[in-house]
């Protein structure tokens, strides 16, 4: 059976996303938009946790990062958004992370711009760009929104200030991959 699932992306596949929004304004928008974009990267995640894969492209006039991870179900999250943010930007501080990494609860959580974000885990990752080499580590703290419609994720990579971004949870059944790009399409 052909897998036409984010898993199955590679570089040159065309991914079609069904609903992601253009801003973090307005989540629960009512009109489903398509966007597309054509894989220019692919690349993998690992930590004691786990595994999961990211694939970068753009459409012509916004770039696209999709993560995906198999967790009980396929977990994807996708942003045009990749633009840092510091901690201060989003209410947090270092201190709260490290009590946060030193409490490992998933009841801690904090508000940012209205949102109630829960932690879900924080970790050491490996990053292995193009899915090549020995990897390069940094740390990574993930939190989910209250309703679970975006994940807030702070990166730490030595010798760099903390990074934050903001991801919109996309759900499998909205997105779909074309092995090749498809005809027509300009991105």
């Amino acid at each position: 059976m052909l897998d036409d699932s984010i898993r199955s992306a590679e570089v040159g596949d065309e991914v079609a996303i069904f609903g992601l929004t253009e801003g973090f304004d307005d989540v629960y928008h009512t009109v489903e938009r398509r966007d597309s974009f054509v894989v220019e990267q692919k690349n993998r995640y690992g930590s004691d946790a786990g595994e999961w894969f990211e694939v970068i492209g753009e459409d012509g006039e916004r770039r696209f990062w999709v993560e995906w991870a198999e967790e009980d179900d396929l977990f994807v999250t996708a942003t045009t958004h990749k633009r840092p943010m510091g901690l201060a930007t989003v209410d947090l501080t270092e201190e709260k992370l490290i009590q946060m990494d030193d409490d490992n609860s998933i009841d801690n959580h904090f508000t940012s711009g209205g949102t109630r974000y829960y932690y879900k885990n924080s970790q050491e990752v490996i990053y292995y760009e193009d899915e090549e080499g020995e990897g390069e580590g940094f740390y990574l703290w993930d939190f989910v929104s209250h309703e679970e419609k975006r994940v807030l994720s702070v990166v730490k990579w030595e010798g760099v200030p903390f990074q934050v971004f903001i991801s919109e949870v996309v759900p499998s059944g909205k997105i779909f991959v074309s092995k090749g790009r498809m005809p027509g399409n300009r991105g």
